[in-house]
């Protein structure tokens, strides 16, 4: 495997965990506050399909998409990575 599908594999991984916590709270005093809190901050980062408006300014799946377009290859010593949003299906 290469890193992009690798990477790919730790956030189908992600996203399954997640889900298996916000039913380890559901119904219970904390359900409100982790899916207004952690469980989006969580979610939004994974990609950017999810239900919450807004979402990060990079995501993990941005970073699968430019590993596997080439662009994740390592910048020259002392350069600034540039950030070119990447979305792929």
């Amino acid at each position: 495997m290469n890193p992009a599908d690798d990477l790919a594999e730790v956030k189908e991984q992600i996203a399954e965990l997640l889900e298996t916590a916000r039913q380890l709270v559901r119904g219970t005093s904390e359900e409100n506050r982790a899916h207004a809190y952690w469980y989006a901050q969580i979610r939004c980062a994974l990609d950017d399909d999810h239900g919450y408006l807004g979402g990060g300014s990079v995501t993990l799946q941005d970073s699968i998409c430019a590993l596997r377009e080439g662009e994740g290859e390592p910048e020259g010593e002392g350069e600034e990575p540039e950030y070119i949003p990447a979305r792929c299906a």
